[in-house]
């Protein structure tokens, strides 16, 4: 199992996330991509200052989907449904479903009935900060593991995201 963290600090104009290791260095950080546009983030890697992959959000009648590219090619979709209880998270092509607890502090990653990973917040914080545990360590999974806390925290924020965020939709 690798453990990693993912910090939003409490007042941050440029609303970015960003990815520790257990020894607490800075693996990897995320901008909004459009400065225009709240919904498109990059993935930076700190080591090169590379750019890893982008997400925008797009939206259907029921769903909201969040696209992942890399390379200006498709790598992934996160999927949610619309309004204010958020009854599944999905990953496509990869067939990785999320199922949270009844606190929405705790998610867990599944795909075939194989547990990949968990992902875990605190109520009580100043700063945004999840855990995440990934149990079978791949970079690109990584990689999804971030976006969907991103994805989790504009569309199912916490108390105190609910005071200071607009809900989109």
């Amino acid at each position: 199992m690798k453990k990693y963290y993912v910090k939003k600090r409490f007042i941050d104009l440029k609303d970015s996330y960003y990815v520790y290791n257990t020894e607490k260095d800075l693996l990897f950080y995320t901008r909004i991509a459009n400065p225009f546009s709240k919904y498109g983030y990059d993935l930076w890697k700190t080591e090169d200052e590379s750019l890893i992959a982008t997400m925008y959000r797009k939206q259907d009648r029921k769903n909201v989907v969040f696209t992942i590219e890399k390379d200006e090619k498709e790598i992934a979709r996160i999927q949610t449904n619309k309004g204010w209880t958020k009854h599944f998270f999905s990953i496509e092509p990869q067939g990785i479903h999320v199922v949270h607890n009844d606190s929405k502090l705790s998610y867990t990653l599944w795909q075939d009935d194989e547990e990949l990973g968990q992902i875990d917040t605190k109520l009580l914080r100043l700063s945004t900060t999840f855990t995440i545990e990934l149990y079978p360590h791949a970079e690109q999974l990584l990689y999804l593991f971030i976006y969907l806390i991103i994805v989790i925290d504009k569309v199912d924020p916490s108390m105190k995201g609910l005071l200071f965020k607009r809900i989109p939709f």
